[in-house]
């Protein structure tokens, strides 16, 4: 068979599971993404506001859903001992051990596609940042780095702003909103005030960083029907996930092609921001 012949059957391999039989053959589509997000989110208190929200659908729509899957002893629904009001969702170990074991057939299928043609990624360079960090606002509002070294990437090279969630009380919520600003394009609107209200201290809610979006040409509406969809759930977990993968312990830290850490120590003080471009240009090329 030739190398095409088997990529694309590789492909067809891959939706027709993904498509056909998702988690298992007899789950509704709604089913079956509830329970993906239930499965990704097995640590958290999940509730059916949250559900709504990824999924984008009505309350009611909702609870039929959910009744329905709890029928099928899919799910199971707990009411908070801290608060009455709140009724969390949990995936019941069964559907756990068949998600798994479908999740682990699709990853496979995936496998067997990059194994015809290759893991080959593009290049790229990513940095670690934090709103609260004052080496980071001094990186991006006062040196210019990331801006530089952006303009200085050869063509095809991505580079990529990922915020960690270990400084500061609201990290978890900008790490949420710079991905919405991510999903919407709408970084250069955002980043300067949110790093001057982050470095000043005026961040207590989600509310004020909706105010900033909002003040800074981001629709209400565009806010609140985005900040807790797929595309920005995804692109939490990209960020956090990338975190981990290199064990980003304090920022701001680069990376280039997954491989290299730009050290700074190791860089000269005199013409710190050329000396820290020219090593990222310099890394792209090994």
């Amino acid at each position: 068979m030739k190398k095409n012949e088997q990529v694309l059957e590789a492909w067809l391999q891959m939706t027709t599971v993904i498509n056909n039989e998702r988690i298992t053959s007899d789950l509704p589509y709604n089913e079956s993404m509830i329970c993906r997000y239930l499965y990704q989110n097995q640590d958290e208190n999940v509730t059916a506001t949250d559900l709504c929200n990824y999924m984008r659908m009505q309350k009611s729509q909702m609870n039929r859903t959910l009744t329905s899957m709890e029928k099928k002893d899919l799910i199971t629904r707990i009411r908070s001992e801290q608060d009455t009001r709140k009724i969390y969702i949990t995936l019941n170990d069964s559907m756990i051990q068949i998600y798994k074991a479908q999740h682990e057939k699709i990853l496979g299928i995936v496998d067997q596609l990059f194994d015809k043609i290759g893991y080959e990624k593009q290049p790229e360079v990513i940095e670690f940042f934090s709103f609260y960090c004052p080496h980071c606002y001094a990186f991006e509002m006062e040196y210019h780095i990331p801006k530089q070294v952006a303009e200085s990437l050869p063509k095809g090279t991505e580079f990529k702003q990922y915020h960690v969630n270990f400084l500061g009380r609201q990290s978890e919520n900008l790490t949420r909103a710079w991905a919405l600003a991510m999903a919407l394009g709408a970084e250069s609107k955002v980043k300067a005030p949110l790093f001057e209200a982050a470095q000043q201290d005026k961040l207590s809610s989600m509310d004020d960083i909706r105010k900033i979006f909002i003040d800074n040409g981001v629709t209400a509406e565009q806010f609140d029907n985005n900040i807790n969809s797929f595309a920005v759930n995804g692109l939490v977990n990209k960020q956090v996930n990338a975190a981990e993968q290199f064990q980003v312990r304090g920022v701001p830290d680069f990376y280039v092609n997954g491989k290299y850490r730009v050290n700074p120590e190791g860089l000269n003080y005199d013409d710190f921001v050329k000396d820290y471009v020219e090593t990222v240009k310099g890394l792209l090329q090994k």
